[in-house]
């Protein structure tokens, strides 16, 4: 470089290919109209890396979506998945590749404070 040149920066690198495996909540669940993707707020619950870097971490809220053919997740499913962060500095998002397991919600837990079932 010759002097008094500036040197350019590419501030639009974008993440190296990666992979984790989260298990989370479902928070939320945002169809979008007219197109076939869906995006979910989660809390996460566990998460570690297959390949490439970690982008979420066990504690984070995070948005992520899904193209193509919606999981059937609902709010308070626990499920674990595949995830790949797409982005760069700036921010990204999540994609949801691929869900492994989902565990419903449990609808037959008594009320706080309340009794469950006795046995006579």
């Amino acid at each position: 470089m010759a002097a008094g040149e500036e040197e350019v920066v590419d501030v639009n690198v974008m993440a190296a290919p990666n992979r984790s495996r989260i298990r989370a909540r479902v928070d939320a669940v945002e169809p979008v109209e007219d197109q076939p993707k869906c995006y979910f707020t989660v809390d996460v619950l566990e998460a570690r890396a297959e390949s490439g870097g970690l982008f979420v971490r066990q504690g984070d809220s995070a948005r992520m979506f899904v193209v193509g053919d919606e999981p059937g997740l609902r709010a308070g499913d626990v499920f674990e998945a595949e995830v790949e962060y797409l982005g760069g500095p700036q921010g990204g998002q999540l994609q949801l590749h691929e869900v492994l397991q989902v565990e419903p919600p449990e609808r037959d837990s008594p009320p706080a404070g309340g009794r469950g079932p006795t046995q006579e």
